[in-house]
């Protein structure tokens, strides 16, 4: 199994370029499925379209989400890629 990690800086210009390239990778089907699973704004967004068990205080427990945004960025082969600023 192998994971590349793309991480952009919040400038309009990076985010852009590390967009385009989660498209490109996402259209090889090699590099699995990759998303902004870890951009903080989007969390709670993949939360609910996960429907991640959320806490009385509308939490989740990260362990689960980290795990679910693994399996789900995953490629048939095992192979994913994962972005933080896209």
């Amino acid at each position: 199994m192998s994971t590349c990690i793309l991480s952009a800086a919040p400038a309009q210009r990076a985010v852009h370029y590390c967009s385009e390239l989660l498209g490109l990778l996402e259209s090889t089907a090699v590099a699995g499925h990759p998303q902004a699973f870890f951009r903080s704004p989007d969390e709670p967004l993949w939360v609910d379209r996960w429907q991640i068990r959320r806490t009385a205080e509308g939490g989740f427990n990260y362990a689960d989400y980290v795990q679910t945004a693994l399996a789900a960025g995953r490629a048939d082969n095992g192979c994913s890629a994962r972005s933080s600023s896209a």
